[in-house]
Formats: structure tokens, C-alpha cells, sequence
């Protein structure tokens, strides 16, 4: 597995205490006042069970200094087909 999906997922577990598993990469592009804030990759996960959320989107950065990641997540409800 990815060094850094490891870590997002490591840090999805250890904060929620379910599995999370990795679902998909997706482009975001976030702009304030007509510039672009923030361009990049979010991860999303798969929430287990236990959780109260059943998704997880999460990045982060890797310190050049000392090595350790910093993990950014928002973790909600994504809709689930219509069974009907």
C-alpha cells in the first residue's frame, strides 16, 4: 500500500476507531476571492461499520524536518443508492 494512504489511514482508524479503506483519489480546486486557495488530491475512504460516518475525505503533508505527517480529514454521509 502507498506510504501515504497508509498514513491518512492510520490516522482515520486511530481517531474513529473503525477500519477505513481507501475508495478513490478526486482533483479538488478550492477558491476565495476569485484566486485559487488550494489545488489538489483528497483522498477518500470508506468508513467501517463502528463509525458514525460512513465516508472520510481526507490529505495531508509529509514535514520535511522531522518526517512526521500532518492529516486533514472531514468525515461525513455519502449517499447511498436507492434500492427501490
Amino acid at each position: 500500500m502507498n506510504k501515504y494512504f497508509d498514513e491518512i489511514r492510520k490516522a482515520i482508524q486511530a481517531t474513529h476507531r473503525c477500519d477505513a479503506v481507501h475508495m478513490e483519489s478526486v482533483h479538488v480546486t478550492q477558491s476565495l476571492a476569485g484566486k485559487t486557495a488550494w489545488d489538489g488530491e483528497v483522498e477518500a475512504f470508506k468508513m467501517g461499520d463502528s463509525s458514525k460516518a460512513n465516508v472520510c475525505f481526507a490529505w495531508g503533508s509529509q514535514n520535511a524536518q522531522s518526517g512526521r505527517w500532518n492529516i486533514y480529514y472531514g468525515i461525513g454521509h455519502r449517499p447511498r443508492p436507492d434500492r427501490s
